[in-house]
């Protein structure tokens, strides 16, 4: 508790005051507590750090951005509305300058004859008072339960032993709670600008998650170092990505914020590009384009303040696209070759059954998944079957026979009977060659 509540004192009160408060304690029996209170408002360093964390009873009171810091935060008990109150902490803290909260605490301390505060000791003090308060906002992101359920999830965390399913709840709703002021901060908004609170409570976030990141990074390591050896590559492609995603989730806090500041984050930067490279050797070694560009959306969405990244990402991409592409036109052009040959045997067999005429092939139906050749291939099958087809042949033997038996002349009928079987035969190994060839398409 507060030395200055402890005691029921301000900080304008006089030393003098403050023994007579000291007495009145005696006399109510909170003796113990009101000599630390005591002790702590008369040594410097202990007596500054009450000062900064003092607000008045009263609300209508609260008139400096320090009380109504101090207010919202121990005031604030359920984490309902935390990423409002978050932002709302960041706000009052960037609305004064160090020079304006200086210049307050010794107004008071004049009041009352104290010692002034120099500079360099407010500094060292409002370190220990950010952390205090960062540490108080970070306990609305732990769990929506009381203030000792969060105490054992933070030691669950701490051990290693929460479930990754509410770790990744945890640190997501809390990294995207901290995105929404570091882009506050870099868009240099009244009171964000600098804002040292937003610092100390990312700072706090990555050393929480340290273990965790580090683990990560590990392993997606251990996969893309694959490169580097002979053999097929042992890995899982949902797992990598589901690793890559959680990294970046975790530390996007720290590089968001270093990149608002200008800085380079060179740790981020070097696995991401050991992650395009790993891409990459898979694509170049396997051809594995679908896991490729699984790794390239992955890498897209997780990295997107690297504009030399996304640059070489939308190369790689294009390569992969183009390659994909070429493939496709040879397949089809190979299929095209193939059926062609096809799509004229099923001409000639729909004329020899006397299904179309010659000079309208284009008019059969063709068997599913077989294409009509082009205009050309078409011309050249019209003047072939119109000059010797084997229905020509077939007719032309049919009415020699005819002629035979009506004349009833010398003439060869088993000779001719002989040639019509031929054709008949010719007419049977046609048909068997389509059937043959659609059962090669289909197994194709």
């Amino acid at each position: 508790m507060n030395p200055f509540k402890v005691l029921g004192a301000l900080p304008t009160d006089s030393r003098q005051r403050l023994q007579a408060l000291l007495e009145d304690a005696a006399l109510l029996n909170r003796q113990e507590a009101a000599d630390e209170a005591y002790a702590a408002l008369i040594r410097p360093g202990k007596r500054l750090e009450a000062e900064m964390s003092w607000y008045p009873e009263k609300e209508s009171q609260t008139d400096r951005p320090l009380w109504k810091l101090n207010r919202l935060v121990k005031q604030t008990a359920k984490p309902g509305n935390r990423d409002a109150v978050l932002v709302k902490a960041c706000e009052l803290w960037g609305a004064q300058s160090e020079e304006e909260l200086l210049c307050a605490i010794n107004a008071d301390r004049a009041q009352g004859g104290w010692k002034p505060v120099q500079l360099g000791e407010m500094r060292e003090a409002v370190k220990e008072y950010l952390n205090g308060i960062a540490a108080r906002l970070d306990e609305l992101y732990l769990y929506d339960a009381t203030a000792e359920e969060r105490v054992r999830k933070l030691s669950a965390i701490k051990a290693n032993e929460i479930r990754a399913s509410e770790q990744k709840k945890l640190f997501s709703r809390h990294a995207r709670a901290l995105l929404n002021l570091i882009d506050r901060y870099a868009s240099g908004k009244q009171g964000f600008a600098g804002n040292e609170l937003v610092e100390t409570l990312v700072s706090r976030y990555e050393l929480r998650y340290a273990g965790q990141v580090e683990q990560l990074r590990a392993d997606i390591l251990d996969i893309t170092s694959q490169r580097r050896q002979n053999g097929p590559f042992r890995w899982r492609p949902p797992q990598l990505l589901r690793m890559v995603e959680a990294w970046s989730t975790l530390t996007m806090p720290r590089r968001r914020l270093t990149h608002a500041r200008g800085m380079r984050s060179i740790p981020s930067e070097e696995l991401a590009d050991e992650i395009r490279l790993f891409m990459a050797e898979l694509y170049n070694r396997f051809n594995d384009s679908l896991n490729a560009k699984q790794l390239i959306y992955k890498l897209r969405k997780c990295f997107p303040e690297y504009e030399w990244l996304q640059q070489q990402l939308k190369e790689d991409e294009g390569v992969i696209l183009n390659a994909e592409k070429l493939r496709k036109l040879k397949a089809k052009k190979a299929r095209e070759k193939k059926l062609m040959p096809l799509g004229i045997l099923c001409i000639i067999l729909a004329i020899i059954l006397n299904r179309c005429s010659p000079e309208e092939p284009e008019r059969i139906r063709v068997p599913a998944g077989v294409t009509l050749p082009s205009e050309d291939t078409l011309r050249q099958a019209r003047i072939y079957l119109t000059n010797d087809s084997l229905r020509e042949k077939r007719e032309a033997k049919e009415k020699e026979i005819q002629m035979a038996f009506a004349l009833g002349g010398d003439v060869d009928i088993e000779t001719l009977n002989a040639e019509l079987m031929q054709l008949k035969s010719e007419y049977a190994a046609l048909k068997l060659s389509i059937e043959q060839m659609m059962k090669e398409m289909k197994n194709d």
